[in-house]
C-alpha cells in the first residue's frame, strides 16, 4: 500500500516517502499477472499488427478506407460524441470496480493513460482543432505519469544500472520503431514516443544524480525527492532557454 509515513523515531535515518511502486504490484492483494505468451506466439502477433498497419497505411489513401483528416474535413461534434460515448463506458459497472486505497496505484495510472489515447486518436481523426490547447494538457499529463512511475521506481528501487536504463529505452520505443519501418514513417512524427525517451533519460539522470551527491541519504528521503527535481526543473530550464 502506499503511503505517506515516517519511520520510527528509535531510526537513526531520515524520515522517508513512501509511493506507490508502479512497476510492479499495487498491494499485496492484487490479482496475480497473467503468464505472457511464448516469444513465437508474441512475434507472430507482433508481426500481425504491422502487417495491418502497413495495410492500412497503403489503403487509406485511395478513399476505400475512412482515413479521418486525410479525407474528412474538420469535425469537432466527432470528438465531442466520442467523449460522450467513452464517459459513458466509464461507468459500466464492469469498470468501477474498487481498487486499494492507493496514491496513484498503477491500475489508476494505466485507466488515466487508456484514457486520453483514447482522446488522442479521435482527436487526429476528426481534425478536431478547436480542442487542440485541451490535447496538449492531455499530452503533457501522459508524460507527466510516465515520469511519475519511473520516479516512483527509482525512490523505491534505487536502480540506476545501464540494464535498467536500456530496457526502459526498449520498452518506450520498440513498437515504434518497428511500425516506422513497416510504414515509412518518420520515427520523430510519433512525438510522443520521443516526449517519453527524453524526459525518461531526464529523470533517470536528475535521481541518478541526487543519488551520487546524496549517497548517505534513504532513496525515499525528502531531501533527495527536492534535489532531484530542482535539478530537473534547471536542467529544462537550460534546454528551454538555449533552444
Amino acid at each position: 500500500r502506499a503511503s505517506f509515513s515516517r519511520r520510527s523515531l528509535a531510526s537513526p535515518r531520515r524520515s522517508s516517502i513512501e509511493l506507490t511502486n508502479l512497476n510492479g504490484p499495487a498491494s499485496p492483494t492484487s490479482h496475480p499477472q497473467p503468464e505472457e505468451g511464448s516469444p513465437l506466439l508474441n512475434a507472430i502477433e507482433l508481426a500481425g499488427w504491422l502487417m495491418v498497419a502497413a495495410y492500412c497505411d497503403q489503403l487509406a489513401p485511395t478513399g476505400l478506407l475512412p482515413a479521418g483528416t486525410l479525407t474528412l474535413s474538420e469535425n469537432p461534434d466527432l470528438w465531442v460524441g466520442a467523449m460522450a460515448l467513452l464517459l459513458l463506458v466509464s461507468y459500466s459497472p464492469r469498470l468501477t470496480g474498487t481498487l486499494p486505497d492507493t496514491f496513484f496505484s498503477r491500475h489508476q495510472c494505466n485507466e488515466w493513460k487508456g484514457w486520453m489515447q483514447v482522446a488522442f486518436v479521435a482527436y487526429h481523426y476528426a481534425n478536431a482543432q478547436d480542442f487542440y490547447v485541451s490535447i496538449r494538457w492531455f499530452v503533457s499529463a501522459y508524460v507527466w505519469l510516465t515520469g511519475f512511475g519511473n520516479a516512483t521506481y527509482f525512490l523505491n528501487k534505487d536502480d540506476f544500472s545501464l540494464a535498467r536504463f536500456l530496457k526502459m529505452v526498449w520498452r518506450i520505443n520498440f513498437f515504434v520503431v518497428f511500425l516506422s519501418l513497416a510504414t515509412g514513417t518518420k520515427w520523430i512524427a510519433y512525438y510522443v514516443v520521443a516526449l517519453h525517451t527524453v524526459h525518461f533519460g531526464l529523470c533517470f539522470v536528475s535521481f541518478g544524480f541526487s543519488k551520487l551527491v546524496l549517497r548517505h541519504e534513504e532513496p525515499g528521503s525528502l531531501l533527495r525527492i527536492v534535489f532531484a527535481l530542482v535539478y530537473y526543473l534547471i536542467v529544462i530550464t537550460v534546454i528551454w532557454e538555449s533552444g
